[in-house]
C-alpha cells in the first residue's frame, strides 16, 4: 500500500495529483465515472440541489475541474463514484463509510486494504476496496457494502451500489467538520491498485447471504400460497380455524402411540362427516409444526398421502365399517 501526502491547500497542481492518484487506484483512469457536487447537510435553502456529470479523466482535467473548484469554493462538497459498466452491473469496488483509524487497520489486517482510502475529516475515513476484476450485479455490491459496514462498524446507511465518496483534494464543507483554519481537505491517505487479498472471499460471503435471503423469501412465499390455498378450501380464515380444531379434537379421541394412525383415523372421520378431501388436507397441513416435530419434513406431501390413503380405504370398504374408527 502506497502512503500519500495530502494537499493542505497547496494549489491546483496538488489537487490534480491527488485526483489522478485516486482515480488510478480505483481503476477508473480509462473508464467513465460520476462526479457530483452537493450542498452540505443543513445548507441554506438558496443553495442549488446536487448536480452530477459523467466524465473521464481527460475531461476532468479540462473543463470539469474548474467547475468543481468553483463549486467547492462556494460551499459545495465534491464526490465521485464509479459509473455503471452495464445495465444492472457495478464495478467490483466495495464502499465503506465512517471508519476510525483502528477500524481501517483492522480491515487491512483481515486482508481488506483500501484501493482508495480518504480521510474525509481528521480521524474519519471512508473508501473503496477492490474485490475482483469483473463487473458484478448491483445487488451483490449493495449486499457486500452492507455486510462490510455491519462487520467492521461502518455506516450501514451508506451502502448503495452507487454510494459516492469524496473526491480528494477538495474541502469538506460540513460545519461540524470545520476547524480553526476552516474546512478540512479530503485527503487520499492510501492507494492500492490490486484486488484485496480477502476481496473474493468477502464477495462470496455476500453472495451466500443473498442466496439465503432468496431461499427464505421463496419459503415465505410458498407458505403464504399454501395458507391462502388452505383458507380457500374452507372458504375463509374462521372456517379454516374451525376445521383445524375439528381435526385436532377428532384425532385426540383416538388412543394409541401411532401418531400417523391417529391422523388417518381423524381424516376418515372428517371425510365421512362431509368434509371435502381438500378441507381435511388443509386441516392436516395447518398442524405443520407438529408434523415437522414428528419427522415429516414436507407436511403438504404427508397430508396429501394421508388423504389419498383415507379415500382409497373408503372406496374399498363403503359398507364394511371402519377399522380406523369413525
Amino acid at each position: 500500500m502506497q502512503q500519500l501526502q495530502g494537499l493542505a491547500g497547496k494549489g491546483a497542481n496538488q489537487t490534480l495529483t491527488q485526483i489522478r492518484r485516486q482515480i488510478t487506484a480505483l481503476g477508473l483512469a480509462a473508464k467513465s465515472f460520476i462526479v457530483q457536487v452537493a450542498p452540505f447537510k443543513g445548507a441554506p435553502e438558496n443553495m442549488n440541489r446536487a448536480a452530477s456529470r459523467r466524465t473521464r479523466m481527460e475531461d476532468l482535467e479540462g473543463k470539469t475541474l474548474p467547475w468543481l473548484r468553483r463549486m467547492n469554493a462556494g460551499g459545495y462538497d465534491i464526490y465521485i463514484r464509479p459509473d455503471a459498466p452495464a445495465e444492472g452491473m457495478a464495478e467490483p469496488l466495495a464502499f465503506v463509510d465512517d471508519l476510525s483509524r483502528d477500524q481501517v487497520l483492522r480491515m487491512k489486517e483481515d486482508g481488506l486494504p483500501f484501493s482508495a482510502l480518504i480521510e474525509s475529516s481528521p480521524g474519519r475515513f471512508h473508501g473503496w476496496i477492490r474485490v475482483g476484476l469483473q463487473p458484478i450485479p448491483q445487488a451483490e455490491l449493495r449486499e457486500l457494502n452492507r455486510h462490510l459496514a455491519t462487520k467492521y462498524g461502518g455506516d450501514t446507511q451508506a451502502i448503495g451500489w452507487n454510494q459516492p465518496g469524496r473526491l480528494s483534494g477538495f474541502t469538506n464543507q460540513k460545519p461540524s467538520r470545520r476547524g480553526p483554519k476552516g474546512p478540512p481537505f479530503a485527503m487520499l491517505r492510501a492507494a492500492n491498485e490490486g484486488v484485496a487479498p480477502a476481496g473474493p472471499a468477502v464477495l462470496e460471503e455476500a453472495r451466500q447471504i443473498i442466496r439465503q435471503q432468496e431461499e427464505a423469501r421463496l419459503r415465505e412465499e410458498a407458505a403464504a400460497r399454501a395458507d391462502a390455498r388452505r383458507t380457500a378450501a374452507f372458504g375463509g380464515a374462521k372456517d379454516l380455524a374451525d376445521g383445524v380444531s375439528e381435526f385436532i379434537r377428532t384425532r385426540e379421541r383416538f388412543g394409541g402411540e401411532d401418531e400417523s394412525r391417529r391422523d388417518m383415523q381423524a381424516a376418515l372421520s372428517m371425510l365421512r362427516r362431509g368434509y371435502t378431501s381438500d378441507q381435511v388436507q388443509a386441516a392436516i397441513e395447518s398442524t405443520a409444526d407438529d408434523l415437522k416435530r414428528r419427522g415429516h419434513a414436507d407436511p403438504e406431501k404427508y397430508a396429501r398421502r394421508t388423504i389419498e390413503t383415507a379415500e382409497r380405504y373408503i372406496d374399498q370398504t363403503p359398507n364394511n365399517g371402519n377399522r380406523y374408527g369413525s
